[in-house]
């Protein structure tokens, strides 16, 4: 069984990680990405289907081809960040299935267009997860963003396929300055029960 690890790794990923409405002048480049991808490619998702895709935007004209389709204030953080993300879902992920999970009848269990949307849906939402602590765990922050033109989006990042928007982000390293005060979260007992 493996250790737990160190408060101070807890620390950095869970209780004092915030998420910055700012970040710090630094660059942030394609090998930011890739480590930040290639580690948290590794969390679990069901039958290993792995549905997340991601659109890095690292330069001013990416970033402002997004933030055209966002809401105003989420449009202002997207222009000012050292980069942006379009974290999409491959809706039709049966293909990758065959090298992935090949042990699975992908046609057979994921057969209706339906139940394929709401399994892409449910696993890239859980990559984010993965994202933001893989990030933080390299030293970064993600800023996680709803408010945009999903269909815009879909047009202009990933026509003619089968990926669709589930969230868009900013990152790069966080400006400690611009951190809100800490808002509370659900005790236990609010938010569990053991029957």
């Amino acid at each position: 069984m493996a250790a737990a690890i160190d408060a101070g790794a807890q620390a950095r990923l869970f209780t004092d990680a915030r998420t910055p409405q700012g970040f710090v002048d630094h660059p942030f480049t394609r090998a930011d990405a890739e480590a930040i991808y290639n580690l948290a490619r590794w969390g679990p998702t069901s039958n290993n289907m792995s549905p997340m895709r991601i659109v890095w935007l690292l330069d001013h004209d990416g970033r402002e081809r997004l933030a055209r389709h966002a809401v105003s204030k989420n449009a202002e953080k997207i222009r000012a960040a050292p980069a942006a993300l379009v974290l999409g879902m491959e809706t039709d992920f049966r293909a990758s299935l065959k090298t992935l999970a090949p042990h699975v009848d992908a046609d057979a269990m994921y057969g209706d267009a339906g139940a394929r949307r709401t399994n892409a849906l449910r696993n890239s939402a859980m990559q984010a997860g993965y994202l933001t602590m893989a990030a933080r765990a390299l030293g970064f922050d993600i800023g996680w963003m709803s408010g945009f033109d999903a269909g815009a989006v879909d047009a202009d990042f990933f026509a003619g396929t089968t990926v669709a928007a589930n969230m868009i982000g900013t990152v790069g390293r966080g400006d400690p300055a611009s951190v809100r005060p800490r808002a509370a979260r659900l005790p236990f007992e609010a938010a569990n029960l053991i029957p």
